[in-house]
């Protein structure tokens, strides 16, 4: 028989349940898609700043975010809220409409 009496994150001391810092605050991101690769997951936008992003979608992306992803074209007006994760490469949170934020 086990019996817990005190979850593992209720006790107090050192190295146990440490709160992880604050998530960063993401990027958002928004201009006119120049690629769309399906079977790699990613698309280009070219933000006013003429600076081509990459976005890659997780394997783990909401249903409407995958959605939204496979009905994107070339010329398509996007925002979209990620981090990146090197200058020119943003990982995708979410797709946001032109009114969010």
């Amino acid at each position: 028989t086990i019996r817990i009496q005190d979850p593992v994150q209720a006790r107090r001391g050192p190295g146990i349940a440490r709160r992880s810092p604050s998530p960063a605050r993401a990027d958002v991101v928004e201009g006119t898609v120049e690629r769309v690769q399906v079977d790699l997951g990613v698309f280009d936008v070219q933000p006013r700043t003429g600076r081509v992003i990459t976005v890659s979608v997780p394997y783990n992306a909401k249903a409407s975010d995958v959605e939204s992803f496979r009905r994107l074209r070339r010329g398509d007006f996007v925002r979209v809220e990620g981090e990146f994760v090197n200058p020119d490469s943003l990982q995708l949170l979410s797709f946001l409409s032109p009114r969010d934020r």
